[in-house]
């Protein structure tokens, strides 16, 4: 199967943080996704008020027993997932 060209590449990548960072870009977030998270304002919006703990959603139904008979998510850099 043949390689296709990429739809961005990395130098349109580096050209978009090299303008948000003239300006004046205070954040940039890189989420798991792929998706870039780019804070232009100097205040970024606070979203503590919207922070949930996974332990405040109860289980599915046999995901305790799914889990621990297939871990599909190994650890990364000391991060348990």
């Amino acid at each position: 199967m043949p390689h296709r060209p990429p739809t961005i590449t990395q130098p349109a990548i580096a050209r978009a943080l090299r303008e948000a960072k003239k300006q004046g870009c205070e954040l940039i977030e890189i989420k798991p996704t792929g998706e870039l998270l780019i804070h232009i304002n100097k205040t970024t919006a606070s979203t503590t008020s919207n922070v949930y703990s996974i332990n405040d959603f109860p289980p599915l139904e046999n995901e305790q027993e799914e889990y621990s008979t297939n871990k599909s998510c190994p650890s990364v850099d000391d991060i348990k997932f």
